[in-house]
């Protein structure tokens, strides 16, 4: 997934192509219900919700992608508008889903 070279973190090509492909699915759906940016310093409540086809998925990795596809895709203007120091605003659930396995991620201004 990714790996640490001097205090940098490298992403996989296989990170960096799902991200990808979820930041053009959030900037559609921005733009299709005509959505603007939250700029800072503004912060936004956010929940997200992993169906996973089994119980063994790792819902921390998906909700980092999760986050930072909210800003590649427009959403937010800087992720760490998504976690405040408290960490109170951020929830993360995972369920089973083996037909239709998905992310949903519901945003609150605010």
């Amino acid at each position: 997934l990714t790996r640490l070279c001097r205090y940098r973190l490298i992403l996989s090509r296989e990170y960096r192509s799902g991200l990808d492909e979820m930041a053009l699915q959030v900037a559609s759906q921005r733009h299709a219900e005509g959505w603007t940016t939250v700029r800072k310093p503004s912060f936004v409540t956010v929940s997200i919700v992993t169906y996973w086809p089994t119980w063994q998925g790792d819902v921390d990795a998906t909700s980092k992608a999760s986050i930072d596809a909210l800003q590649l895709g427009g959403i937010v203007e800087n992720d760490r508008q998504c976690l405040p120091v408290t960490l109170n605003r951020v929830t993360l659930n995972r369920a089973v889903d083996k037909e239709s396995p998905r992310i949903e991620i519901e945003v609150v201004r605010g």
